[in-house]
């Protein structure tokens, strides 16, 4: 869903981060404008998680996540985009602006449900005799069946999925069955 942009700038100003971030995170003035916490993400034992209340961004200098307050609810709460808007909005007392007429929704959700049904079918694969080569990789690269049968985009940190190899190195080979078709 494509929420109208006005919205979302009234919804980022009506849900100041700092408030967001310390219902969740106890989080104390230590240097200039800026809060800092224990990051909520992974355990530590030192502040390392900021939150700048001028520019509205969080970023926690252990692990890198970091983002504005509608990224901070979807990771905290495990939320879709659309999701943390509305609990954002339900948390500002706001009203959800009405699903607009989308033309391509229909094709967008045939594609969604295209795309599913052929990582199923990929995914079942694995379970055949053909795809012992397949799983004998995975195992030996130590991807566990776990994140193998996660959606593309949240098998890796966002940061790490658009990360371009040098020239000079060449990229590692899957064996010939078990190549992508």
């Amino acid at each position: 869903m494509a929420f109208p942009e006005a919205f979302l700038e009234e919804l980022t100003a009506r849900n100041d981060i700092v408030d967001v971030v310390g219902s969740y995170v106890r989080l104390s003035k230590k240097s200039g404008a800026n809060y800092f916490g224990l990051c909520p993400f992974h355990n530590e034992r030192t502040p390392s998680f900021s939150v700048n209340p001028s520019e509205q961004f969080y970023y926690c200098f252990g692990c890198g996540k970091g983002g504005g307050v509608i990224n901070f609810i979807m990771e905290i709460e495990n939320l879709p985009y659309p999701d943390a808007v509305r609990h954002l909005a339900q948390r500002a007392g706001m009203q959800v602006p009405e699903d607009s007429y989308d033309p391509n929704a229909k094709q967008r959700s045939r594609l969604l449900e295209a795309n599913k049904a052929a990582a199923r079918w990929f995914y079942e694969q694995l379970a055949l005799p053909s795809g012992k080569r397949c799983t004998d990789y995975m195992r030996e690269r130590a991807i566990s069946p776990q994140i193998a049968r996660r959606p593309v985009s949240r098998r890796f940190p966002r940061h790490l999925m658009f990360h371009q190899v040098p020239r000079r190195t060449a990229p590692h080979r899957a064996p010939p069955g078990c190549r992508r078709p």
